[in-house]
């Protein structure tokens, strides 16, 4: 009886300083930066380690009879859902009007129907390049225009005037942005666009000049 009485407090000695020994080495491993750092997820869990996330590296799960043990073995994993990326057209405001599709015009087809007066040539180029040389014939309407020049130039022609908008070359976008102006803004209808621009027209008189076309 003695001898297993004190083999029974034997034992719980042992129980109770690996207890103790197993309370102090976590206490330690918490606090030390170099120790591995885990969360308890469950109380209950089956025998088998498991890894959780072997594609990525992220987490990798041990598990026992009584806790499940996460260890970060590398970076968190992605969030479960991600923020989605900003809308720009929301950010900067609705979008611009897209421009519309127009009949497109040499300058011969042009020039023939100014001489004609069946249309009207305007020139989206700033003032200063009107200014400065123009075809003859043309009125000045710069893209970007002001509500107060805009408001004038429908005042003095009418919503059916045939408008023919021209700017620099193949590579000016102004004559598309008036366009835009016009048919949408404006609500004119019969509007086309000469995309060589003021390029073509000074192309075909260099050519007249030489004796090697007609204007």
């Amino acid at each position: 009886m003695r001898e297993n009485l004190a083999g029974n407090r034997v034992g719980a000695r042992m129980a109770a300083i690996a207890g103790l020994a197993l309370v102090v080495g976590l206490a330690f491993n918490a606090a030390n930066p170099l120790g591995v750092h885990g969360t308890i997820n469950a109380a209950k869990a089956t025998t088998s380690p498991s890894a959780v996330t072997p594609a990525t590296g992220a987490t990798r799960v041990y598990e026992n009879e009584t806790l499940s043990f996460s260890l970060e073995t590398g970076a968190a994993p992605a969030a479960a859902n991600p923020v989605p990326a900003a809308n720009p057209t929301a950010a900067n405001g609705p979008a611009a009007n897209p421009v519309p599709t127009v009949p497109t015009l040499t300058w011969p087809e042009t020039s023939k129907l100014l001489a004609a007066g069946q249309i009207v040539l305007v020139d989206a180029r700033a003032a200063v390049y009107y200014q400065t040389e123009h075809v003859p014939g043309a009125v000045s309407l710069p893209a970007g225009s002001p509500p107060a020049e805009l408001a004038a130039f429908a005042a003095k022609y009418p919503k059916d005037t045939a408008l023919v908008v021209h700017c620099g070359s193949l590579q000016c976008p102004l004559s598309n942005q008036l366009v835009a102006v016009l048919t949408g803004q404006l609500g004119y209808k019969n509007v086309r666009v000469m995309p060589g621009g003021f390029a073509e027209y000074r192309q075909f008189q260099s050519q007249v000049a030489k004796g090697g076309g007609a204007q």
